[in-house]
């Protein structure tokens, strides 16, 4: 029991972390040239971190699709 709280929780703090990079990608993309400048980024910067979430989101469904396979 003990065990699987803790898994719960470590799995509940990595989505929490996960929620909070999707936002910030997503407010990165979203700033313009001069608010980049400003951080000392780039349009192309932002443009790469905001497809990372697309990348992410496309392997947290494929690892979805392993756990259910492997519960059968």
């Amino acid at each position: 029991k003990g065990k699987a709280l803790s898994g719960a929780r470590a799995g509940l703090g990595m989505l929490r972390l996960w929620a909070a990079r999707r936002r910030e990608r997503a407010a990165l993309r979203d700033l313009d040239a001069h608010m980049l400048r400003d951080i000392g980024g780039t349009r192309d910067e932002a443009e790469r971190e905001a497809r990372l979430l697309a990348v992410r989101l496309r392997e947290l469904k494929e690892l979805r699709k392993k756990q259910k396979k492997e519960r059968r």
